[in-house]
């Protein structure tokens, strides 16, 4: 059973409800392009958050986003081992991964360029936090941040200058993992985004939006059926705000 967690920090008032998006996997995406019929018709013009995780979701994704959705990518190939030092690349490969994803998009810059953890003790090398700054230097990336894989690996992340963003799994790391992550991000005053199983209860998918230091929520598409939970859970939420200022995407 999922459970739902209290707020246990101070909100600002008025504060604005944080964008829901969708993540896709490469599994999802090679099984889609399998399917006779586009299975990504359900994003409407106005989701406006969209992660891909792997160079087959980021084509994915590249047929349907609309240019104003942001586009958060994964560099790197966190599901096989790390065959380099580091974090499973060098600079070089980290510019190439970065201008392949920028051609499988279709986009000039990627909005969110997240840098995967390998393990709880990696800590990226300064080699690829200078390559990504260059990188944004050259308006190739307008922000990036780091994938934590555990707790640990998040809490050291937000130590690192110039990052935007701290993302991580919550079906990886745990729900009762989640407030204490907050917590620290809003200590450490970084933003994260946050991926939750789309059959997450709406109440805590409302709690996240609802903290400052939460950027966005994204709902992970890994099967068909968490296809059709996100479509339900995306419904739900925009029946939920109707009439409000709050936006979804």
């Amino acid at each position: 059973m999922t459970t739902i967690f209290k707020p246990t920090f101070f909100q600002a008032a008025n504060q604005p409800q944080a964008p829901v998006g969708v993540s896709f996997n490469g599994a999802y995406a090679q099984h889609a392009k399998g399917l006779s019929s586009q299975p990504a018709t359900f994003v409407d013009p106005q989701l406006r958050f969209m992660e891909a995780t792997s160079p087959s979701s980021q084509e994915f994704i590249a047929d349907f986003a609309s240019e104003r959705a942001c586009v958060s990518v994964h560099l790197g190939n966190p599901d096989h081992p790390a065959t380099l030092s580091g974090y499973g690349m060098d600079a070089e490969l980290l510019e190439v991964s970065l201008l392949a994803a920028l051609q499988r998009t279709g986009r000039d810059a990627i909005d969110i360029a997240q840098l995967p953890g390998w393990s709880a003790d990696a800590l990226i090398p300064k080699e690829l936090i200078a390559k990504i700054r260059e990188l944004k230097g050259e308006g190739l990336v307008r922000h990036w941040g780091v994938h934590a894989r555990t707790v640990k690996q998040a809490a050291r992340a937000m130590s690192f200058l110039g990052l935007s963003y701290v993302s991580f799994s919550a079906s990886d790391l745990g729900m009762e993992a989640v407030p204490g992550i907050l917590r620290a991000a809003n200590r450490a005053k970084v933003s994260v985004v946050v991926s939750v199983s789309p059959d997450t209860p709406i109440e805590t998918i409302t709690y996240l939006r609802e903290q400052p230091n939460v950027w966005g929520v994204l709902l992970e598409v890994r099967t068909q059926n968490q296809l059709g939970g996100a479509i339900e859970t995306l419904s739900k939420l925009r029946s939920a705000t109707s009439g409000r200022i709050h936006r979804i995407a």
